[in-house]
């Protein structure tokens, strides 16, 4: 189900494409909410169908996948790891 297009649900064909801008702005907020900072493209073909997908990230340069890991240590070094035991159980 994820990597099918949405279907913008539109009933008439003349609605579709409206219906799919909509849609994609919709989860497009659901996207921003959760915290996702990357930015997606809706598909215009799609759109066009009344389906709602978008394009495929670009690729990082190498400057930006260094710096991700960078910031993946950093956080990594502020990370604690913690085991309790309940009931004799780890």
């Amino acid at each position: 189900q994820w990597q099918q297009p949405i279907d913008a649900g539109a009933i008439s064909q003349r609605g579709r494409q409206g219906a799919a801008e909509e849609k994609a702005r919709q989860v497009l907020e659901v996207l921003v909410a959760r915290g996702c900072k990357e930015e997606f493209v809706a598909n215009p073909v799609l759109l066009a169908e009344g389906l709602v997908d978008f394009m495929p990230a670009r690729d990082l340069s190498d400057d930006e996948v260094a710096d991700a890991q960078r910031k993946r240590a950093e956080a990594a070094k502020s990370t604690r790891t913690a085991v309790a035991v309940i009931d004799g159980h780890e």
